[in-house]
């Protein structure tokens, strides 16, 4: 997905400094395809590229969430929200949630063990 942002960064950049105006109005060459259209092309098509990455990541992101979310302890809940949705450096959870690095770590494997559990569970059915 970065790349496909720095894509569109860079298209955008491209087509403002051949003098293309972005602002959603047609502008016509005659009915011949100028670079500038070409250009213009390419960034709408990484744009719909990059939402229909956002889109799916959204989705998992949301689909990982209730997983977690029928964990039953609030600790085990709160360290993997930290660590894989709102993407926590180990130092900042344990410091945040006020445990040792070292109990973080025991947390999170015990965590993923539950975890791991819930998602057998969910695949048996």
């Amino acid at each position: 997905m970065k790349i496909l942002e720095e894509q569109v960064q860079q298209l955008r950049a491209d087509a403002e400094s051949v003098g293309i105006s972005l602002d959603g109005m047609p502008h016509g060459s005659g009915g011949k395809k100028t670079k500038w259209e070409s250009l213009v092309i390419q960034l709408a098509d990484c744009e719909h590229d990059l939402m229909k990455e956002m889109s799916a990541l959204w989705s998992k992101t949301m689909e990982a969430n209730t997983y977690i979310g029928q964990i039953r302890s609030a600790q085990y809940q709160d360290i993997l929200v930290r660590r894989y949705l709102k993407d926590q450096r180990w130092e900042q959870i344990s410091y945040e949630m006020h445990i040792s690095w070292q109990h973080c770590f025991r947390v999170h494997g015990r965590a993923l063990t539950e975890l791991e559990k819930i998602l057998q569970d969910n695949n048996k059915m």
